[in-house]
């Protein structure tokens, strides 16, 4: 049986560029400002140093998670923002469709109208042929 896993968080290929950078600079981002605070600007270890190494190692996952859930937002929001100011583009691509497809039933019409054989792949067909 061959079954494909599929991820919980997938990220288009388009984006797994963007995500395999954005991801890591943000967890680094967010270590790195999680240890300053707890390590120098909140509450400096004082003695119990190993307990606040323990912490913040627990805290890294967290800090990982956040990175994640936050790169993907990005990549999310940019993707309904891009889909937002290209409509326009959306719309000629259906309207250069819709003449493809008038221009070859008129072909057919045309040739079942003179009892001709009519072979030429609809508009359809030859996307998933190129």
């Amino acid at each position: 049986m061959n079954r494909e896993r599929i991820a919980i968080w997938s990220v288009f290929e388009e984006d797994q560029r963007l995500y395999s950078w954005l991801f890591p600079t943000l967890w680094i981002v967010g270590v790195s400002y999680h240890a300053w605070l707890r390590f120098i600007a909140l509450d400096p270890p004082d003695g119990k140093f190993a307990l606040a190494v323990s912490q913040f190692v627990m805290d890294i996952g967290i800090v990982g998670l956040s990175a994640a859930v936050m790169a993907l937002m990005y990549i999310a929001a940019r993707r309904a923002v891009m889909a937002l100011f290209d409509w326009p583009n959306k719309q000629k691509t259906r309207e250069e469709r819709d003449r493809e497809w008038i221009i070859w039933l008129e072909k057919r019409d045309a040739a079942l109208a003179k009892g001709e054989e009519f072979n030429e792949p609809r508009p359809d067909e030859k996307d998933k042929a190129a």
